[in-house]
């Protein structure tokens, strides 16, 4: 997390990667996004640098107090983060967002908390931070907040916090939450305001295991790579009121689309070329894709 903070301040354009992928998936990520440096672990530095990377070990990072002064402001239109697509229609797309559009989609976020963060909360998230983990995690942080991060889903260790009430949120989508249903499935827990839950489909099964666990407190939030905020948000109640009702799915969910500035595009002397990059109103949205 510290690593994500340091390179958006520093004003480069981060691009996570998730520590789970495969050599080959590294190496395509690499070469598609044209990436020179990389921060990582000391572990997993040589692969990098045979890719012929700078690569920088976080075990070897020496602390500087007086780094911060001398990072000038970042222009807004200069790439911030290249984010891949999930590949479920083909090899991973790299999306460029813009540091303006991560500013934004940062606000935005925030904007749609029915429950404000404050300090003394703290949110649980156990999916790659490389994805929807980040945004909400910055979010809370800004708050005053805390993040609770975890490597996968460990029922065992989310039960142990659970009955503590040492989370009061977390990020699950559908996949994690089905596993969490599945291992705490005799248990209620009450201590949870809001399971903020991604993008695959939520079963009408699979909601009512985790409101006989949690209560009605499941956000559906649906977005994707190209768009930096979340499009549409189902809250909690209205949620509820989906899967509770016979609505044959209309009428349940309120869409907002965020329309950044089309003039929202890196400058041409900062940026390589961009083939077929997606402007139109996708153009409004994110700055692009790297020539695949």
């Amino acid at each position: 997390m510290w690593a994500s903070c340091g390179v958006r301040i520093a004003g480069a354009a981060e691009t996570p990667l998730n520590a789970e992928l495969t050599e080959d998936e590294r190496r395509y990520c690499v070469e598609l996004a044209g990436l020179r440096r990389v921060v990582t672990t000391a572990a997993h530095r040589p692969f990098f640098a045979a890719l012929g990377m700078d690569a920088i070990a976080v075990e070897e990072v020496i602390p500087d107090a007086d780094a911060l002064a001398a990072v000038a402001p970042v222009p807004g239109d200069a790439w911030g983060r290249i984010v891949f697509t999930s590949g479920t229609t083909g090899r991973p797309k790299a999306i460029v967002h813009t540091h303006a559009a991560r500013w934004i989609a940062n606000l935005l976020q925030r904007a749609t908390f029915l429950r404000m963060p404050a300090p003394g909360s703290r949110v649980l998230l156990m999916t790659p931070f490389s994805h929807g983990a980040a945004l909400i995690a910055f979010a809370y942080l800004d708050h005053g907040a805390a993040v609770e991060l975890r490597d996968g889903v460990d029922v065992a260790a989310v039960e142990r916090l659970l009955a503590a009430n040492a989370v009061d949120a977390m990020f699950a989508p559908p996949t994690v939450l089905a596993k969490l249903c599945a291992g705490l499935e005799v248990r209620k827990f009450s201590g949870v305001h809001t399971i903020f839950c991604g993008t695959s489909t939520l079963t009408p099964a699979l909601y009512a295991k985790a409101r006989a666990i949690f209560g009605p407190v499941v956000r559906v939030t649906y977005g994707k790579s190209e768009v930096v905020n979340p499009i549409t948000v189902l809250p909690p109640a209205a949620c509820d009121l989906y899967y509770g009702e016979e609505l044959n799915g209309e009428g349940a969910c309120v869409g907002w689309l965020l329309m950044v500035s089309t003039r929202c595009r890196p400058a041409a002397a900062t940026r390589p070329a961009i083939s077929g990059a997606s402007t139109g109103s996708g153009g409004c949205i994110c700055a692009g894709a790297p020539p695949t």
